[in-house]
C-alpha cells in the first residue's frame, strides 16, 4: 500500500481544498493527513471523502478519522471507525507498520509547521 501510487500526479498532496470546500478547506493539517492516508491507500481525496463503502476507501477513510475527526461524520461513525482501526492494529502485522509509518509522516509534518 504504501508508496504503491503516485498519489500528486492525481490531485494528491501538491493542492489543498478551495476555501469553503468543507473540513478541509478549514483545516490543513487535516487535509494533509487525508492526502498521506490517500498516498498510502492508492485512493484520490473524492473517494476519502465519498459516502462509497468500497473495502480500499472505507479503511482508508477509517484510518484518517482515526488520525483526525474530520469528514462531517456523526460521533458514532468516528466511534466505529476508532474501533476497527484499533482491532487491526496487531502487533507486527502489515496494517500496523503501515499506520505507524503514516502516523510518523504526520508527525514529522507536524513539527516541520512548528519551525
Amino acid at each position: 500500500m504504501l508508496g504503491s501510487s503516485n498519489w500528486e500526479g492525481q490531485g494528491g498532496p501538491a493542492l489543498l481544498p478551495r476555501r469553503g470546500a468543507g473540513p478541509l478547506a478549514r483545516d490543513r493539517r487535516a487535509a494533509r493527513i487525508v492526502d498521506l492516508v490517500g498516498a498510502a491507500f492508492g485512493v484520490t481525496r473524492a473517494e476519502m471523502l465519498s459516502r462509497r463503502r468500497c473495502v480500499n476507501q472505507v479503511q482508508a477513510r477509517q484510518l484518517a478519522m482515526y488520525l483526525v475527526v474530520l469528514f462531517d461524520r456523526d460521533r458514532t461513525t468516528v466511534s466505529h471507525a476508532c474501533a476497527r482501526i484499533e482491532d487491526q492494529r496487531e502487533d507486527k502485522s502489515r496494517f500496523e507498520h503501515e499506520v505507524g509509518a503514516i502516523e510518523a509522516a504526520v508527525v514529522r509534518e507536524a513539527d516541520r509547521a512548528k519551525r
